[in-house]
């Protein structure tokens, strides 16, 4: 499966796009928003996310990538059904305050039975997420440059563990998204 985990970020979310955090799926094609009557066909980018929320958003794809990438570790993975390993990773995830268990039950009902296909899934679930990690990324980068010193910017961080779920949210607002469980 090819992706573009270090050569490549995807570009500003557009209009019409779900959201790859929560739904785990990037859309596959991008429509553009026609413009009306009067109106430039150039789309205004939401504004980036403030530093605790990109925070947040990291906390939350990190977490996500650990359980997918020790998933596809798994010698079985591929081979015989780990449906039951992925419901083990979900629910430490729930357990983390990482997903709601809302957001937990609707990622497992997208996990196929059939063992090939959950290699498959487990891989498109990690190179969304990446992507996620990457648009974010990208987009408060864009907006906050930063000062270059890894102290300085640690200490900038607002975000914490039981703010989480807020953070990530106000976040995802920024971005333009279809239905979203929450």
């Amino acid at each position: 499966m090819a992706n573009s985990f270090g050569t490549e970020t995807p570009p500003a979310p557009k209009p019409g796009m779900t959201n790859a955090l929560i739904s785990g799926a990037m859309p596959s094609s991008q429509t553009a928003v026609s413009a009306g009557p009067g109106e430039s066909a150039a789309q205004a980018a939401p504004p980036a996310p403030t530093h605790a929320q990109t925070v947040a958003v990291l906390r939350h794809t990190t977490a996500i990538a650990k359980e997918l990438r020790g998933l596809l570790n798994l010698p079985e993975l591929g081979k015989s059904s780990v449906k039951r390993q992925i419901i083990d990773g979900a629910v430490a995830l729930v357990a983390e305050r990482i997903l709601t268990p809302a957001q937990a039950v609707s990622m497992l009902s997208t996990v196929p039975t059939e063992p090939l296909l959950q290699r498959k899934w487990a891989q498109s679930q990690l190179a969304s997420n990446m992507a996620a990690m990457n648009n974010v990324l990208d987009h408060h980068s864009a907006a906050f440059p930063g000062t270059g010193d890894l102290a300085t910017e640690m200490q900038r961080s607002q975000s914490n563990a039981e703010s989480h779920f807020d953070d990530v949210n106000a976040a995802l607002a920024h971005f333009p998204r279809g239905s979203r469980n929450e």
